[in-house]
């Protein structure tokens, strides 16, 4: 159980931090089409024209004024990799929950005149590799035929995460297909009840995952946009409490994710102990889905009477006059 909870909470802060990055580079591609890009149609803040003061509550530090443009303004080719690599990552901790055979590296050489070097470990890799590719195509053909047969309904939507995450905990997982990454033999697992036990515990970890993706949080960056827009000017203080609010909701979310991958992913654990470890991470994720549904969007209609036509209707240019210089 000690164990376990420190594998959630390592996996949980890796989950975490890699979806904030996630959402973090299109948050600062809309900063700086809504903030700073002078060109873009979706401008809702002007500056202060040539010449004339800028507000205390407008002016910006140079470091988060810079990053927001790299980000923003990077090549189209350049984010594109930054997405794959994240979400590469993240595939990575899942395939190193569910079998800790997986590794990319040879561990530590040491060497009197390097110090220490590593290499590149490809046979768990290429057999990992060989895997997904086996299941690509049957997981795209099952993928449309229940789109089809249900009409692309809700309802579809969690039937198909749900055998999306069982095929992957029984092609993955140290019990199942992969068994051993340092083996090249492939070998269904002959035990029913182990087959039973991948399979439920890859559908649930399916529908967990499908949960913030249905019902996504009405608190985004839009809607916070709106809101400090509607009560005044949007300055450095006003983009970093919306930072803070984006941040923790994600970051919440993929750390309820990283840590129920860990309670049904984690092989050899007994099904007591796997209910136990599960019962915080779905709790973080209950909690976090009712924060970003409903009770902040509660608390800003209530306090500041906001969220019934949210938009971005006020000309440019209010909230200059009150700001404080």
């Amino acid at each position: 159980m000690y164990k376990g909870a420190l594998r959630q909470l390592y996996y949980g802060l890796a989950f975490a931090f890699v979806s904030s990055l996630l959402a973090f580079l299109p948050f600062c591609a809309l900063t700086y089409r809504f903030l700073f890009d002078e060109d873009a149609s979706g401008l809702i803040q002007q500056r202060a024209p040539e010449g004339y003061p800028i507000p205390t509550a407008l002016q910006w530090s140079p470091f988060p004024h810079r990053l927001i443009t790299f980000i923003a303004t990077m090549a189209p080719g350049l984010q594109l990799i930054c997405y794959i690599s994240l979400c590469v990552l993240l595939a990575y901790f899942v395939v190193r929950i569910l079998n800790p055979t997986f590794r990319l590296t040879t561990g530590v050489d040491w060497d009197k005149q390097l110090l220490f070097r590593t290499y590149l470990h490809t046979p768990p890799l290429i057999k990992a590799f060989l895997i997904a590719i086996s299941a690509v195509i049957p997981t795209f053909i099952v993928w449309q035929i229940f789109g089809w047969a249900m009409h692309e309904i809700v309802l579809s939507i969690w039937v198909r995460m749900a055998m999306t995450g069982a095929a992957t905990w029984f092609l993955f997982s140290r019990d199942g297909v992969a068994a051993d990454y340092e083996s090249g033999a492939y070998e269904l697992p002959r035990d029913r009840r182990v087959q039973s036990s991948l399979l439920l515990r890859g559908a649930i970890v399916g529908l967990g995952v499908t949960v913030p993706l249905l019902f996504p949080p009405k608190v985004n960056a839009e809607y916070l946009f709106a809101f400090f827009r509607g009560v005044g000017a949007i300055g450095q203080h006003e983009w970093l409490i919306i930072t803070a609010v984006l941040s923790t909701l994600t970051g919440l979310t993929g750390f309820s994710l990283g840590a129920l991958i860990v309670a049904f992913g984690v092989p050899d654990i007994p099904s007591k102990t796997r209910t136990q470890l599960a019962i915080l991470p779905i709790g973080i994720l209950l909690v976090t889905q009712y924060a970003g549904i409903s009770a902040i969007p509660g608390y800003l209609r209530t306090r500041y009477d906001f969220g019934r036509n949210v938009s971005f209707g006020a000309p440019r240019g209010v909230g200059l006059a009150g700001a404080v210089c």
